[in-house]
């Protein structure tokens, strides 16, 4: 983290088209608002606003992307699924470089709260006619006709290999505890290997039948991370502010620190923090 040194004007245009986006990553994104929750910024304890940055071209400066807002405040995609239709006279096309870093909306289920998925791989030797990895059918094709009454106007396109896009938004604990810091059982690297290698064990997705979100897939991850920065970032402004009074009140340290002031780093294991407690 950075602290901008110099100044910037925005203009109310450019101001509202922030907070939108601000609002749009925090409610369609990671889906923190609830009915009970109301998005106000100029009431709030904290009034920032998270944005995008883009690299000045030929340079090393950071700049704010406001072609990349305008974009998603453009696309059909941002809150719901785009109605595109293809047939056989207007087939739909496949385009790799669309679905690199991507992430998907399958736009024929679960409507009211659409599933999101990361493109994980492409498999340029799979298409809709390739053999379903369940019994039932003998397509995939034939899955979505049966299931869905769906037609493909494109059985030469590949198919995508998908994951869910993380729920999980809690990232100060490790992975392999759970919230109250037990360890999670796990499975024999067999059987990881086995369900990594088994089609039955993959979602697996037709490109013709999902939308493409506006937001890439490495952008997407990095949203995931910031309820956790942001409470970091806030228990450390609280014991800097708890520092600074104690300072004042009590003549202890200094009241302000050098612009220059960097905090030593402090690795952090359960041991040490254990060793602390007792």
């Amino acid at each position: 983290m950075e602290l901008q040194k110099a100044g910037f004007t925005l203009s109310a245009v450019q101001l509202d088209l922030i907070t939108r986006l601000h609002q749009y990553i925090f409610s369609h994104i990671l889906r923190l608002e609830k009915p009970a929750l109301e998005f106000n910024p100029t009431q709030a304890d904290s009034a920032y606003c998270v944005l995008p940055l883009n690299v000045v071209e030929d340079s090393n400066t950071l700049d704010l992307d406001f072609k990349f807002m305008e974009d998603i405040e453009k696309s059909e995609a941002r809150v719901g699924i785009p109605t595109t239709q293809y047939t056989k006279q207007n087939p739909f096309t496949f385009k790799l470089e669309d679905y690199q870093d991507a992430v998907i909306i399958p736009r024929y289920r679960n409507f009211d709260q659409p599933h999101r998925f990361y493109v994980a791989d492409v498999y340029t030797d799979l298409t809709p006619l390739s053999r379903f990895p369940s019994p039932e059918y003998q397509t995939f094709a034939e899955y979505y006709k049966t299931k869905y009454n769906l037609d493909l106007s494109n059985v030469n396109q590949p198919l995508l290999d998908v994951d869910h896009t993380s729920s999980r938004l809690n990232l100060l604990t490790p992975r392999h505890l759970n919230q109250k810091g037990k360890a999670l059982p796990l499975s024999s690297a067999e059987k990881r290997k086995a369900k990594w290698e088994s089609l039955q064990n993959k979602q697996i997705l037709v490109p013709e039948l999902c939308a493409i979100h506006p937001i890439p897939a490495s952008l997407w991850r990095k949203a995931v991370c910031l309820p956790s920065i942001l409470y970091r970032l806030h228990c450390l402004l609280t014991a800097e502010e708890l520092r600074a009074q104690t300072a004042s009140d009590a003549g202890v340290g200094a009241q302000t620190l050098p612009s220059d002031f960097r905090y030593v780093s402090s690795p952090f294991s359960w041991i040490s923090l254990l060793f602390f407690m007792v």
